[in-house]
C-alpha cells in the first residue's frame, strides 16, 4: 500500500548546488539566446553575399547550442526539482507543489508553508 507524502514539520535547509528555480532560469536564457540566433540566421539571409554565410552559420551555432542547453538544462530541472520534493521543499511554485514547503531560491527563507494559497 502506497503512503501519502506528508511533508516535514520544520522548513527543511536547502540542498547544496543549483536550484530547480535556477536550472528554469536557465532554460530562459537559453531560449532567449535561440531567438535570438533565429533572428540572426533571418538577418543575415538579407545581407550580401561574401558576409551571409558566415553570419548564418554564426547564428545557427547559436540556435543549435541554445537547443542544447536547454535540453541539458531540462533534465537538471527534472532531477533538481525531484531531489526537492524528496527533501520536502520545492523553490518553484504551482498547484502541483502545494503539498511541499516553498523556499526561497537564494536565501533559503520560507515563501509559503505546505497547503497554502500561492502568494503573488
Amino acid at each position: 500500500m502506497i503512503t501519502p507524502f506528508k511533508p516535514p514539520l520544520l522548513p527543511p535547509k536547502l540542498r547544496p548546488g543549483l536550484s530547480a528555480w535556477g536550472w528554469r532560469r536557465r532554460i530562459g536564457t537559453a531560449a532567449l539566446v535561440g531567438v535570438g540566433g533565429l533572428f540572426g540566421m533571418q538577418a543575415g539571409s538579407m545581407l550580401p553575399d561574401p558576409v551571409r554565410p558566415v553570419l548564418v552559420l554564426f547564428a545557427f551555432g547559436f540556435a543549435v547550442c541554445s537547443g542544447i542547453l536547454m535540453l541539458v538544462a531540462g533534465f537538471a530541472l527534472y532531477f533538481a526539482s525531484q531531489a526537492e520534493r524528496n527533501s520536502g521543499y520545492t523553490t518553484l511554485s504551482g498547484s502541483r507543489y502545494r503539498d511541499l514547503w516553498q523556499l526561497d531560491a537564494k536565501t533559503g527563507s520560507v515563501v509559503r508553508r505546505p497547503g497554502e494559497p500561492r502568494q503573488l
